[in-house]
């Protein structure tokens, strides 16, 4: 391979993401990949695939390469929400008070979802939720009750060892997951591919919905934290689930 392959096909590994460039690494089969340091990394994997095979079925996105400052912003902006929150509560709390001594009132909380339950809740209400999610469990061939966070939390303290039984033990679970959307995608058949987040910012799953969810995704954005369940089908460092459905829209 000439140089001026080698080198715009290092110039496009380090446009990447280390998360991208994980999945290639574990693609490729390179030992201890998660030790190297990104410069380290990225020679490797050159010198793995002279001819940028693997490197060129991993695209590049402004999601992957940015979304790590999306949420460090979000979390900012959090933040400031939520002080300003404070701060109104507490000017407001006396006056509150007084005029509406011994009247409490509350709203109660909708549950919307269709006959045939693959239509999400917005804001379903806890027992309706509980009730969902202890059938999913039971009914499943094999259930997994770990969360996301806790899945990425292991998996990243682990050594590529226990990193690879670890995903041996969670291949063909069922699980029910919360994440916050990274892109929406169509996918074969009229499905849908959506790339979720851990909600702490580490770690993605790639979710493959059928046809009959569609018009869910047509009506969200990325950014919205959801609940789903699913069947993990693969890895590619990351996971990848199957026969996913949507369960809660949580924001």
């Amino acid at each position: 391979m000439d140089a001026g392959n080698t080198r715009n096909l290092g110039d496009l590994l380090e446009s990447k993401s280390r998360d991208e460039l994980n999945i290639i690494a574990k693609e490729l089969k390179i030992a201890g990949f998660r030790k190297l340091s990104k410069s380290s990394l990225i020679s490797a994997i050159l010198e793995a695939d002279p001819n940028g095979k693997a490197i060129k079925k991993i695209p590049s996105s402004w999601w992957h390469r940015y979304h790590n400052h999306v949420y460090g912003v979000a979390t900012l902006i959090g933040l400031l929400l939520t002080i300003a929150f404070f701060v109104f509560q507490n000017s407001g709390h006396n006056s509150q008070s007084q005029a509406s001594q011994g009247q409490l009132t509350s709203a109660p909380i909708q549950t919307r979802e269709n006959s045939n339950g693959n239509q999400p809740s917005r804001g379903s209400d806890s027992n309706n939720a509980e009730q969902t999610e202890a059938r999913i469990a039971s009914e499943a061939q094999s259930f997994s009750p770990m969360s996301m966070k806790e899945y990425f939390n292991r998996w990243y303290n682990a050594t590529s060892l226990q990193q690879d039984e670890l995903e041996a033990e969670m291949l063909r679970k069922t699980v029910i997951w919360t994440g916050k959307i990274g892109s929406i995608e169509s996918s074969k058949e009229g499905g849908v591919r959506v790339i979720v987040s851990n909600t702490l910012g580490s770690g993605t799953a790639f979710l493959d919905f059928d046809s009959s969810q569609r018009s869910n995704f047509l009506k969200l954005k990325e950014g919205q934290s959801i609940r789903f369940t699913g069947i993990i089908r693969s890895f590619v460092a990351s996971p990848f689930l199957e026969k996913c459905r949507l369960l809660q829209v949580l924001d």
